[in-house]
C-alpha cells in the first residue's frame, strides 16, 4: 500500500515554518524544550509521510518560541558545499580552505580528515591557535 504525502504537517500549520543546518549547537534546556513541544503536540507523528526534510523540525519549533531571540543568525561551522573536494560533499576540507576559515567567524570545521586535512590542522594550530 503507497501513502499519499500529506499536505498538512500537524501543528506546524500553525507557525511559520523555518529551515536551517542540521549540525547545531544547542544548550540543554533547548534541546528539552523541542523534545518536550515535540511529544506533546505529537509533531513527529504528524510529520509521517510529510514532504518536510529535517532541516525545518529543530528551526521551526525553536522559532516560533521564546528561544527565537538565541537563535543565532550566522553558521559558525565553516563547510564547503559549493563542489565536491576529495570525493565528498561537503568537501573534505585541506589547506585551501585556511583563508576562509581565518577571515571568517567560525568556531568549528567540518570535514576533517586526518590524513587529507593534515596540512590544515597544522597551519590552524600555528596561525590561529597559536600552538
Amino acid at each position: 500500500m503507497t501513502h499519499k504525502p500529506k499536505k498538512e504537517i500537524g501543528r506546524f500549520n500553525e507557525s511559520q515554518l523555518y529551515k536551517g543546518l542540521i549540525w547545531m549547537s544547542l544548550p540543554k534546556d533547548a534541546l528539552k524544550y523541542v523534545l518536550e513541544y515535540s511529544e506533546k503536540n505529537k509533531v513527529l507523528d504528524s510529520l509521517k509521510n510529510v514532504l518536510i526534510p529535517e532541516e525545518f523540525y529543530f528551526q521551526t519549533i525553536l522559532m516560533n518560541s521564546n528561544y527565537r531571540k538565541n537563535v543565532a543568525s550566522n553558521n559558525i561551522t565553516y563547510n564547503d558545499w559549493s563542489k565536491e573536494r576529495h570525493g565528498s560533499l561537503p568537501a573534505i576540507l585541506d589547506e585551501s580552505d585556511f583563508l576562509q576559515i581565518k577571515n571568517g567567524d567560525y568556531y568549528f570545521a567540518r570535514k576533517i580528515d586526518p590524513y587529507i586535512s593534515r596540512e590544515l590542522v597544522k597551519i590552524i594550530s600555528e596561525k590561529i591557535n597559536k600552538f
